[in-house]
Parts: structure tokens; sequence; C-alpha cells
């Protein structure tokens, strides 16, 4: 464009180059795509270099390149033109600041901005690139951050084509951004630029050039190192940048141009992030063992020296011995827990074999997920970002470490966006994956401020306890002084599982003044009055390590403690007596909040209400009226500052302890309206979706902000999708959270339905976590509603239903059976055949526990018949397996159990679990009975692990038992002690009086084996029980096993009239063979010794033509070989006066 008149007028000088000046201008009339009245950057050659014929080569190749490319990144030419013989180019106008000017001021970037911007450098360098050009001076002054911290490149005014002759001999671009083959005088390509572009990354990330000497400073020798690829990775400099920042640098960085990525790459690689291929595909392998990531302290340690001496001892021995120990350190908020614990870990890398090291962390929020804690640890040692989803690598790791179910069970719970039913607990499966971990390395694990730790987290490591005994690991517990658990009994549960490993208690007590003097002496010039500021700052801290730090803190922040200008250390500004006197490390923390800027102190409310969601894009959602430039502004200074730290993506406070006291500095009013603000953005979208994770966050938010009639609405869905997911945890949560919302509105008929769908899922996950007494509350409140069982059966049933399963789960079988009775009337009435069949169910199941098995035969062929669903007719059929096995059809039952494993196969529920454990115990019991041991230990096993996965801790109690009974029988007594003992533990804490009951019975017959003086006291607790459920047969077994002890102890005929009470009990309800044949053969041995050996030999006469006959009608030729060999060894053995109490047998083959 050659005009006369030019189409634009200058408006004031911007800045001048080697070759051109740059005004502010205002298009007077249309510029290429620019509208008139708009205002542009005007690049105009120097007059002196108009007549330059390379000169204005290189200024027609800037305009050519910056035309040929459209990006974002790339500053943007709008047209070019000559007035009065001199060119010129009309530019996007870029306002803002260059980067090293922000680099000089500020600092290195926080690592979500400096994605963002490498993102955006990397795709305008891939645009430049494709077109056939490069830069060709790329560096920080090269760089613009406009008004809304978007960064873009401008300045093309060396922008060249790699391979043209005419711009060989040109300068390659500023010398201390070269690539290693352009200091060796090559001309550099694309792949050259993407170097450079590493170089300028990486000194915008750590503040300091990747191939300056050791003093940070830019020499002579740079081109030297830079030839060599010596440079530390970034991280080494700045520990908070994650794993994916330092290889992704490294690899620009890489001296070999081949094995360096295009600019289109690492565009495509920021853009993904974790999620990318690249990143998986480089994790392969690899594993870190820093703490968290790493973070730079202001302050040293002091005061803790011994310590962390018994902490370093307890890992030497840990790490010599390969055994696991524990440690609990205890002290008030500030006292240093975590730092000490860091401290370690980087003694513990420089080990010979350097543990893994993994922190969590609980938090008194409850909108967090079950088990979050542990799942952190499962992302740290996967290398897996918070928010991304895992994939094919994590799904190979982990299947290298636990079976499929749990694996896919870790997947879904990684996954924030997965809707899929896990096939496993979420404990169990993460309890399987640590203790397959410790078997793999090392481990160093801290999970801090336990007293806040939710159900599932404290039942992982409960559950992990033992697995871990035998492994180099040790466990790291802080807790705060003086903090009861939220979670009790899961505590208490955690503490027993804990009881057999090596345990240490680490009080950390205040700082003494002279750690204080160390301190101030470390930090403090020596113009400072030290001796003097020691003792202020002991006496205002109180010796507490945080309280001291937010002193100190707040002297740098406030200007009051400066860095030496020539020396090392800081110089005191203000008298010592001057400094402030804080009540707490919340209130020091509270007093640094008000000394931010007012629009700080807003965002900084703002981000501690939405918690691990401090990402700008959703802030901005939150809060959409707000000016983006000045959040990345925010965000920027709050991580200067020391507030937040970045992670990844996004950032998190820099400390627990400060969202601690923002949050608590925050109005009432003012934290329901945030609340209300972060529910919003986490609303669905136009297409309706929201993760259930999401769904979770918004309910706790909306409870926060009292928004009741909106988390109700919120509520219906939701519960139904963690019911689905087996979450009973997040459904005992939301219900209370549902509870109260209804309570605190007008109730009506609405209301009213849903409460009663909130009462029956609150009661069933309180019966599924075993907390009773809860789950005797909701049942009252249920009883409360006083349902008309005329107008409304359907409702009246579920209640009845729900109070028989309260019962069943206590072991009150007669109230069970009334109320079953009663539901069972009511839904069939209201014509609920499903729900009926399942009643009935259930009421089968107790009449055989009591002996009625003709009835019991009845109704759970009527329930087979009302099933609808393979779940239902799988469950029909266990029930019928366990009515044929007491009725000794033993071939019938063990075909029930493998048709009902059948059907399971095609369910895909989580509650299909808990139906396999019931079909592996089944089989268990008749293995037991045709005389194949090690047959039923394996479904006995199976049977423990189903429960467990399922989650169901009545029905792992009871199998549990059973594996314990057949550990004894098959003389692994160690074994079988071990299991019973955890068995009658988990029966006891969830008040399972059947479980406690069979239990006790075979832990009290192998303390009687060993002579055990808490025998004779177990086997009566067991009788005891036994004869308040009505559980006759195992009542009958415990009265004949304590005959056989009491005739042993000389006390004959308090033996025999024990005797007499079990054979009444077999006489009247029956019982297994086995158990018939240990009763009535200890019946002959008393009366034999009584010298009634007349009654004693009919007795046995009787007994044998009925295992004949039993025999007889065992179609299997196997079966009935192996019967028959199991029976006569077992008479054998009952009838003899020497041996076990209880007599066992141990078949060799099976």
């Amino acid at each position: 464009m050659n005009d006369l008149q030019p189409p634009f007028e200058r408006l004031r000088p911007l800045g001048e180059g080697a070759t051109g000046e740059v005004c502010l201008a205002r298009a007077t009339a249309s510029i290429g795509s620019l509208a008139a009245g708009r205002e542009f950057a005007l690049k105009e050659l120097h007059e002196r270099l108009v007549g330059d014929p390379g000169a204005r080569a290189a200024f027609a190749r800037e305009a050519q390149a910056g035309s040929s490319v459209d990006d974002e990144g790339l500053v943007r030419v709008y047209a070019t033109g000559e007035s009065d013989g001199r060119p010129w180019i009309a530019l996007q106008f870029v306002p803002g600041i260059d980067l090293r000017r922000v680099l000089d001021e500020r600092g290195a970037l926080p690592e979500p901005h400096l994605r963002r911007a490498a993102q955006r450098l990397a795709s305008a360098l891939a645009a430049l690139h494709a077109a056939g050009w490069v830069h060709g001076d790329l560096k920080p002054e090269n760089l613009r951050m406009d008004d809304e911290g978007r960064v873009v490149l401008i300045d093309l005014g060396f922008a060249r084509r790699p391979g043209d002759k005419e711009t060989k001999h040109l300068r390659a671009g500023s010398p201390a951004y070269l690539s290693p083959e352009q200091d060796a005088g090559d001309e550099g390509d694309q792949r050259s630029e993407v170097h450079t572009l590493g170089q300028v990354l990486y000194e915008l990330a750590v503040g300091r050039h990747p191939f300056a000497d050791e003093h940070g400073k830019v020499d002579a020798e740079l081109a030297r190192r830079r030839k060599r690829g010596d440079q530390a990775l970034a991280s080494h400099h700045y520990p908070g940048l994650s794993p994916f920042l330092d290889l992704l640098l490294a690899e620009m960085l890489d001296v070999d141009p081949a094995h360096r990525p295009s600019a289109a790459q690492v565009a495509e690689r920021f853009a993904d992030r974790e999620t990318s291929s690249w990143w998986r595909s480089q994790l392969a392998g690899r594993r870190r063992t820093r703490l968290g990531g790493g973070r730079r302290h202001l302050i040293p340690l002091v005061g803790r020296r011994q310590e962390l001496e018994a902490l370093t001892e307890t890992w030497a021995r840990v790490a010599e011995s390969g055994r696991a120990e524990v440690v609990h350190l205890i002290g008030p908020s500030g006292s240093g827990k975590s730092r000490l614990v860091s401290e370690l870990a980087e003694v513990a890398r420089r080990s010979e074999r350097p543990p893994m090291v993994l922190y969590g962390r609980a938090h008194e929020e409850e909108e967090r997920r079950p088990c979050e804690p542990i799942l952190g640890w499962l992302r740290r040692a996967l290398l897996l970002p918070t928010g991304a989803p895992p994939g094919p690598r994590e799904e190979m790791e982990l299947r290298m470490l636990v079976p499929p179910a749990e694996t896919i069970a870790l997947l879904e719970a990684l996954d924030p966006t997965s809707e899929s039913r896990t096939p496993a607990a979420v404990p169990v499966a993460l309890a399987a994956w640590l203790g397959a971990l410790s078997r793999e390395r090392p481990l160093l694990l801290f999970f801090d401020d336990l007293g806040w730790a939710d159900e599932g987290s404290l039942e992982v490591l409960a559950r992990a306890a033992q697995a871990l005994e035998g492994s180099p690991s040790l466990l790291l517990l802080g807790e705060r002084s003086g903090q009861r658990s939220r979670r009790p009994a899961a505590r208490a549960r955690l503490n027993e599982a804990l009881s057999s490993l090596r345990m240490r208690r680490l009080e950390l007590a205040p700082l003494d003044e002279r750690a204080v003097e160390e301190l101030v002496v470390e930090m403090f010039h020596h113009s400072t009055p030290r001796l003097r500021l020691a003792q202020v700052l002991w006496e205002r801290s109180r010796g507490n390590p945080g309280l001291l730090n937010e002193i100190l803190r707040g002297l740098v922040r406030r200007g009051e403690a400066r860095q030496h200008p020539d020396e090392s250390g800081l110089v005191l500004t203000i008298a010592p007596d001057s400094l402030p006197l804080p009540k707490s490390v919340g209130t020091a923390i509270q007093e640094a909040f008000r000394q931010l800027a007012p629009a700080d102190q807003r965002w900084l409310a703002r981000m501690a209400v939405a918690g691990g969601r401090i990402r700008a894009d959703f802030l901005l959602q939150a809060w959409p009226h707000k000016d983006p430039r000045r959040l990345d502004e925010s965000l920027a200074r709050l991580s200067y500052s020391g507030w937040l730290t970045p992670a990844g993506d996004r950032f998190r406070f820099a400390r627990p302890a400060q969202r601690e006291a923002v949050l608590g500095g925050i109005p009432e009013e003012r934290r329901r309206a945030l609340h209300a603000d972060v529910a919003r953005a986490l609303a669905p979208g136009d297409d309706g979706r929201l993760s259930l994770d999401d769904a979770f966050q918004r309910a706790y938010h909306l409870r926060a902000a009292k928004r009741p009639a909106e988390l109700l609405e919120l509520l219906r869905p939701l519960l139904m999708r963690a019911l689905e997911r087996g979450q009973p945890q997040r459904v005992h949560s939301l219900t209370k959270w549902g509870l109260e919302a209804i309570d605190s509105l007008p109730h009506d008929a609405e209301h009213q339905r849903q409460l009663i769908g909130l009462l029956e899922a609150a009661t069933d996950a309180a019966d599924r976590l075993g907390r009773r007494q809860e789950q005797r509350e909701f049942l009252d409140r249920l009883t409360d509603l006083d349902f008309d069982p005329l107008n409304d059966p359907q409702s009246a049933a579920r209640v009845y239903h729900l109070h028989a399963r309260y019962a069943l789960s206590i072991g009150q079988y007669g109230a069970a059976r009334g109320m079953l009775r009663n539901a069972a009337e009511l839904f069939e009435r209201a014509e609920e055949p499903e729900l009926l069949g399942r009643v009935l169910r259930r009421l089968a199941a107790i009449q055989a526990h009591v002996g009625q098995l003709d009835e019991a035969r009845k109704l759970v062929r009527k329930a087979r018949e009302l099933a609808q669903s393979p779940l239902d007719l799988a469950m029909a059929e266990l029930t019928l397996g366990v009515v044929e096995l007491l009725g000794d059809e033993l071939e019938n039952a063990l075909r029930r159990g493998d048709r009902a494993l059948r059907l399971l196969r095609t369910v895909d529920d989580f509650a299909a679990q808990a139906a396999r454990a019931q079909a592996h115990v089944l089989r268990a019991r008749v293995y037991r009975c045709v005389g194949r041991p090690r047959r039923g230990l394996a479904s006995a096993q199976r049977a423990l692990r189903a429960a467990r996965t399922a989650g169901e801790r009545r029905l792992e109690a009871e199998a549990g038992a059973r594996l314990g009974g057949q550990l004894l029988e098959v003389d692994r007594s160690a074994e079988a002690e071990e299991r019973l003992r955890e068995s009658l533990r988990l029966a006891t804490e969830i008040e399972d009086q059947r479980g406690q009951a069979v239990a006790s019975l075979f832990l009290g017959i192998l303390l009687a084996e060993d002579g055990d003086s808490e025998a004779a006291a177990m086997l009566q607790r067991a009788c005891d029980r036994a004869l308040a459920l009505g559980l006759n047969r195992l009542e009958a077994v415990g009265l004949s096993i304590e005959a056989r002890m009491l005739m042993a102890r000389g006390e004959l005929e308090r033996g025999i009239a024990c005797s007499e009470r079990a054979m009444d009990l077999l006489e009247r309800h029956g019982a297994e063979w086995m158990d018939r044949s240990v009763i009535v053969g200890t019946r002959a041995v008393l009366l034999e010794a009584s010298g009634d050996e007349d009654e004693a030999e009919e007795l046995v006469l009787r007994l044998e033509r009925r295992l004949r006959k039993l025999n007889d009608g065992l179609v299997s030729p196997l079966l009935r070989r192996r019967q028959r060999l199991l029976s006569r060894r077992l008479l054998e053995a009952v009838l003899s006066h020497e041996g076990p109490v209880y007599p066992r047998v141990e078949l060799i083959g099976d």
C-alpha cells in the first residue's frame, strides 16, 4: 500500500529496535482487515535504513512471515505499505509488559500460568514452522503479556526461512538463547527454535537461565555448558514443579535435535497435560519418591533434632529388618509434623533402597470422596494428577499388583467421571493395593490429621496393617493434640489392627528458647540484635513452629525484615519488642490475610470455599463477572507471597492451616453466598450431565449454602447413583444432609414421601457400615411416621422389612420373624411380588436357622417363584441350598451353590459380590460334610474375599468364622486362632450376635485344645448367645464340647447333664451329620464312662445306621467314598477319650 497520505495517525511512541520504530497509531480508514478508528502498533523502518537493501528485505520478511500465519499466540499483521518511501507494517497492538520485566519484578511464573503461556507460544511457533518460517529471536523480551494475562509472541524482525541462501549469513538470534548446534556455527532450524523455547520456558518456570552458572549468572561459559547439555532438572531449583513439566522441558533441551519434540508436539502436550499419550508412555517404569512434590521452607528446621533422629533410627531399623513399624506424631496445629516427615523423606531417599514416599491428609470438611487421602496415595504412586482419569498405563500397572476385581474398583474410584458399578469395595481394593505395593518396594506412608479421617480411610489402614507387617514400610500417623476421632469405632478397629506392629509415639513439644536462637542466628544478619530478637520471637510464638513461621512471614511481607544488600541474612528494620503478639497460628494467618489487598482477600476467600478447585477456569465459572486479568494477577501475587502453591494445572493452599484460618474468618452470611456460587458453578451443563463426584460436591455446597430445596432436588437422582455404585459411606452422608434439609422446611406430602426414601437409604447404609446406634435412630424416626397399613400397605411393609433387617443383623431372630411375617402380609396386599419374594426368602433363612426345615423349604420355594431377577433367583437358590444342607441333602445343596454362581455371572451389580460370598460359604460347608477339606478351605477363603470385596461386614464376620473353623479342622491352629479372633472382634463391633456365637464356639474349642484358661468362658459365651438367639444346633455342639471338658476334669455328672441337654436340642431341631456325630458320640462316651454301656452302644448303632443311609443316598461314587471314609474316621475320633477336644480328621488327598 503506497500512500501519499497514509491511512493512519500516529498517537504516541512505543519503542524502537535495531531496524525500526514503533508507535501507537489509529486507522483513519480501513487498513486491510483493520477497520477505521481502530488502534494498532505501527512499525516503520528507520529512516537511516531506507536505502539499505538488506534492511528492506528483512522488513519485508517480517511482514511476509506475519501475514502468512494466523494464530492467537502470534502478533497479527493487518497490512503493510510504504509512505514517503518508508516501509511500514500495521501490527496488532498488545498492551501489557514483556516477560523479562515480569521476571525482574515478580520472579518465576506460577506453573498453571506458565503452562497456559507455553501452550500459546508453542502453538504460535508451530504455525510459523508449518508455514516454513522460524521466528529467529525468541527471548523473554519478545514475549508480551496482555491485560488479560495472555502471552503473545512479538517482533518478527529476524524471521527467516531455514535453508534460504539469502538469509544464511544473518545473525541466528540472541546469544543467550541459541541452540547447541547454533553455538557450533550451524544455521539452525525449527528444532533449534524448540530448544530456544525450552530455555525460555525453563527461565520463566524457575527464574534463572537453564545454563547459568552456579550463582544463576549468564556468563561466557554459558554456550559451553549448553553444548554439553549441562543443566539440572527445573525442579532442582523449584521443587514444587510437576514431573510433567520437568520431563517436557528436559526433552526440549536435549542436545540432539532429533530427540526434541516439534513445536506442534509441545503445544499438544501442554494442551493435553498429564492425560496426553506422550506423558503416559513416559511414565512406564518411572517412580517418584518426592514427598508431595517438595516445597521450599522459609525457616530452617530447628529444635527437632531428637525427633528427626528418632524417626531416622526407626526408618533404618525398618529398612534393615524388613518389618513394618508405626509412629504416631502428636502435636498441636503448627507443631511441624509435615515438616518433620518431609525432612525424614529427604534422609530416606538417600538410603540404599529409597522408599516410595506417599503423603495424604484428612480434611475437616465432609465434601471429600470416601478414602480420598488413600486415593491420593494411589494417584501419587501412579503419577496420576488430580482430576485426570486413569488410562491403559495405570490399568496395566494395577493389574500387575492386584486381582481384576480390585483393579477395576480402583480405576473406577480414580475416574471422577465414572458411573460404572465397582465389582469390589474401594477400601478393600486399596488395602490389597497397599499390601501388594509393600511387597514390591519400601514404603514411607504419612497420613496427617488422622482425627478427621473418614471411615473408609481408617478401614483401609486397618485392613492393610497385616499385609504391611512383613514389609519394609513405615506408617506415620499425624494427629492434633487432644483431637477426638470423627469415627471412634473405626479408629478403635485401626488401633487394634496396628497393635501387632512395633509402635512409637512422638509428642512434638514447643521449641525451647535455644532452638529459636539457633533459627535467628541462621536467618538474620549479625547486625540484627539477634539475642533479643530470639527471646521476643520465643515469647510471641510460645515455641510453636507454625506461629513462629507466620510471625516471620509477616515481617518479610511488611518489609520489616529485608535481605541485607551485600551479605547473606535478613536485617530487622524495627525494634524486636515491636513484634506482634498473635494468639494462635490461626489468628496470625488471619492477621496476614487482613494485610492483603482487598481484591486478593476477596479472591482468597472464594478459593478457600472452592477447596480443591482452584483453577482459573472454574473460579471464573463460579464468579463469571470478575475480570480474568485481575484473577490471574491475584493468583500470581498469592502464589509469590506464599498463600498458594502450584499443583500442576491448578493451585492449592500452601499450608492446610491457611485455608482453615481463611474459612474461619469469613462471616457466616458471606460464606453461605460463596458456597451458593460454587454450587451454581457445579450445576449440570446443557446436556444435563454431572459426574458423581461433581454432584456430591454440589450437594455439599448446597448444604453449606443453606439451600435445602435445591439440595433435596439434587438428592433424588444422586442417591440412586451412589446406591448403584455401592458407596454406603456417601449414601450415609447424603441422607444425613437430606434429613437436615427436610427438617428445615415446612412439611408437606412431597417432603413426607422423600423423608421415607431418605430414612430407608440411611437405615440401609448404617446397616452395611455396621453403625447400629444410627441404624436404631433412623428406624425410630421411620416408626414415628405411623403409616396406616390399610391405606398405605407398601410403606408400612417397608418399615417392617427394615426393622426385620436390623433384628437379623444383631441376631434377634424371634423379633425378625414376626416383623417379616407382617411385611410379607402387607407386601402381598400391596401387590409387590418382588419385595414379597425377598421377605419370604429372609423368613425362610430364619426358619432354617432355628430348625424349622419344612416350613423354610415351603417359604423359599415360593420366594423362588416370585423372583424377578437373576440376583433374586440366585439368592433363593442359596437359601434353599442351606435348607438342604441342614437336611443332609448334600449333593442337592452343592448343586444349589453351583447354580447360584452361574446365575451371578450374568449380574453386573455390586450386590452380586455378597451373593457370591454366600455361595462360597455354602460350598465350603458342603465340602466339609463330604470329606473334601481342601476344597472346603478354598471355598471358605473365596467366601471371605468376596465378602470383603462387597464391603458386607456382617457377612465378612461369618465368612471369617467359617474359615477359622475350616483351618481348625485341618490342624492349622495358629492361622485359625488369628482368623477367629479377627471375626469375633468384627462381629462384636457391629453387634452381630450370630457371628459372635459362631466365632466364640470355634475359638473356645481351639483354646480348650491348648489348655488355655480362657476356653471355658469362651464356650460358655458361645452357648449363652446361641440360647438367646435360638441357634439350637450351635448350642448343642457347644454343650457337647463343654461336656467333654467337664469329663476330662473329673466332673462327670455335670458333663452328663450338659450332654443330655445337647441331645434334647438335637432331637427337637436336628443338625448337620458331622455335628450330629459329635453330639451323639459325646453322649455315648459319657454314658459309657458312667457305666451305662448298653445305652451308649445303642446310641452308636443308631448313629451308624443313619450315617449309612446318608451315604447310600449319595449318587456320586467319589462323594460316597469320601463321605464314608470321613464318617468312619470322625466316629472313631469322637468315641475316643484321647486326642483333641473337638474330634478332627486329616485326609490325605482331596
